[in-house]
């Protein structure tokens, strides 16, 4: 294995190691859709809810009735891939009704925690082969991994955070792209895109954005071939929603009939969303929780201009994306921070690429890194699911009742704390010797 990927590969871990220990057990048992749907995709064979021996798994607000099923509310992706961890647990007997709280934080590790930390490595990949330095990269690559509210939520089993990541990989694989490249590859790289819907509806104009984008970037030939790749990655939510709903085009918020998250334009929502997604008196908004976000994604404008291709399907990207929540009935609801930005994450930490300039530019970008990184540990030492969009720090649990943070609301903490120690030092040593 060569040095550079030998580094990536401890640096993988370690992310991958730090996430599982910042799982909270006590967290887990508000995200119940999740499991409880995984549970019944692995011991009933059906994505339907209600008949499980654990009450909190038989209903829940992001469920609905549809000819008789209870369904869930949400994408089929993110159950799907909890299932998968879950049914290796239940070859050792480790079920939901005996052991919730480690399966629980078990399948979150695996999916969430997995996927996020994977991603962030193939990320820093990314901007040193575009032309960042190695302390910009590292720093850019810190920002996406502890600096936004990406970090607190890889502590649950969430939807957006696996589209995030599957966005994320299939925007950037798109960028890496030319219309030279194998017919395989292109196509390989449209059927991840088309998986992203399978996973969550937030991102879907980025999706589209995406598609119009590669018959520009790779011409009409490769454009049709990433499309037909689209298809093929859509299929299984086609299969989902014809099986549920009777129709492949039925995503379940319309079954739903969830129109708070239909974009509707409104002169009154859009001045309520912008005060709640930029304002710094907003206790979700970008300024408030991770600052440095906000510096991103004014430095997509003012990228290099060899990164042109970058620059604009960044900017489209946040302009589209933005659009879309400050004409949307709902901001979210009982989140840290403003969950619904997570899709545009990747390209607001590319932007940051253009503040490695003067002095002063510099100075701007590190205190916003260290304040949008200790305002996001809170949130991964602390919970995601606050009604009130007030930061609740857990100090006074550490401190009260250690024990029981670090085993009853840790589950793997014992069991990753000495490996992350260890991964620590041999990262250390390993990015020492190829420097």
């Amino acid at each position: 294995m060569a040095p550079q990927n030998s580094v990536r590969v401890w640096a993988f871990l370690l992310i991958w190691m730090i996430y599982g220990a910042m799982i909270n057990a006590s967290e887990l048992r508000t995200y119940s859709l999740a499991q409880g749907v995984a549970e019944s995709l692995v011991e009933r064979g059906t994505f339907t809810l209600g008949h499980s021996t654990i009450p909190d798994f038989n209903s829940s607000l992001d469920s609905f009735s549809y000819h008789g099923k209870l369904l869930p509310a949400k994408q089929p992706g993110v159950f799907f891939a909890t299932a998968i961890p879950y049914s290796f647990l239940r070859l050792f007997g480790i079920r939901y009704q005996e052991f919730r709280d480690f399966a629980s934080a078990w399948t979150t590790w695996w999916t969430s925690g997995l996927l996020t930390a994977w991603f962030v490595v193939y990320f820093f990949g990314f901007v040193r082969k575009i032309g960042g330095r190695r302390g910009t990269a590292l720093l850019m690559t810190s920002t996406l991994a502890f600096g936004t509210n990406l970090f607190p939520y890889t502590g649950t089993p969430h939807h957006d955070v696996l589209a995030t990541c599957i966005m994320g990989f299939a925007s950037i694989g798109l960028l890496e792209l030319h219309p030279g490249r194998r017919p395989v590859s292109i196509l390989f790289a449209g059927a991840l895109l088309g998986l992203v819907i399978f996973f969550s509806m937030l991102p879907a104009l980025l999706v589209a954005t995406c598609l119009l984008f590669s018959l520009i970037h790779l011409g009409l030939r490769g454009g049709a071939i990433y499309g037909a790749g689209f298809v093929a990655g859509y299929l299984p939510t086609a299969l989902y929603n014809f099986h549920y709903f009777g129709n492949p085009l039925t995503q379940a918020n319309m079954a739903g009939n969830y129109s708070n998250t239909f974009f509707a334009p409104s002169w009154t929502t859009f001045l309520i969303r912008w005060n709640e997604y930029l304002s710094p008196m907003s206790n979700m908004s970008i300024a408030h929780t991770m600052p440095v976000v906000l510096l991103g994604m004014i430095g997509i404008l003012f990228l290099p201009t060899q990164l042109h291709k970058i620059r604009n399907l960044g900017f489209a990207f946040l302009v589209i994306h933005l659009t879309y929540l400050f004409n949307m009935g709902t901001e979210g609801h009982c989140q840290f921070g403003a969950r619904y930005l997570m899709p545009i994450l990747p390209f607001a930490c590319i932007g940051l690429m253009a503040w490695s300039g003067n002095a002063l530019q510099r100075s701007l970008l590190i205190g916003a890194w260290i304040y949008s990184v200790a305002y996001n540990l809170i949130g991964a030492l602390g919970q995601t699911m606050i009604c009130t969009n007030l930061v609740q720090p857990p100090f006074s649990t550490i401190l009260t009742n250690s024990e029981q943070f670090l085993m009853d609301q840790r589950p793997l903490v014992p069991l990753l704390m000495l490996v992350s120690v260890g991964l620590g030092i041999v990262l250390i040593r390993q990015y020492r010797t190829n420097r």
